[in-house]
C-alpha cells in the first residue's frame, strides 16, 4: 500500500543526500530572485547555463537548483559553497573570468534580490 508520508519522507532523505555537507567548512547557501527583462526569459537561461553555472562551479559554487517562475520574469536559484561564501562570491565576481562572459547576461536582468538561507530540515 502507498502511504504518501513514504514519498515525503523519502524525497526529503534524497534531497538531503544530494545536499550532504562536504567535510572542512560549513555549507553555506543563497537564495537568488531575478526579475527578468519581458521577453529575455529565454536568451538569460541559455547565457546563465552556458556562462554562469559552468564559471560557478570553477569557483567552488554549487547550482543546487533553479526554476522558471510562470509569470515569464521571474527565475530563481539556490547556490552553495562550503565555507565564506562572501568572499568567494566576490572573488567570483571579481575574477578575469567573470569579467569576460560576453555579452554580459546580467544585461537580462531588470532586479536582483538575494538571501542566505539557514538549512534546518
Amino acid at each position: 500500500m502507498w502511504r504518501s508520508g513514504t514519498r515525503i519522507r523519502f524525497a526529503q532523505e534524497s534531497w538531503h543526500n544530494h545536499l550532504e555537507q562536504p567535510s572542512g567548512g560549513a555549507l553555506e547557501y543563497q537564495l537568488r530572485t531575478y526579475e527578468v527583462r519581458p521577453g529575455e526569459m529565454d536568451a538569460w537561461i541559455e547565457e546563465w547555463q552556458r556562462g554562469v553555472v559552468p564559471l560557478r562551479e570553477m569557483h567552488g559554487f554549487q547550482t543546487v537548483a533553479a526554476w522558471r517562475c510562470e509569470d515569464e520574469t521571474s527565475f530563481v536559484w539556490v547556490l552553495s559553497y562550503n565555507g565564506g561564501f562572501a568572499a568567494a562570491d566576490a572573488a567570483y565576481y571579481d575574477s578575469p573570468e567573470r569579467a569576460a562572459i560576453t555579452p554580459d547576461p546580467a544585461r537580462h536582468i531588470s532586479g536582483a534580490q538575494t538571501k542566505m538561507l539557514r538549512r534546518i530540515l
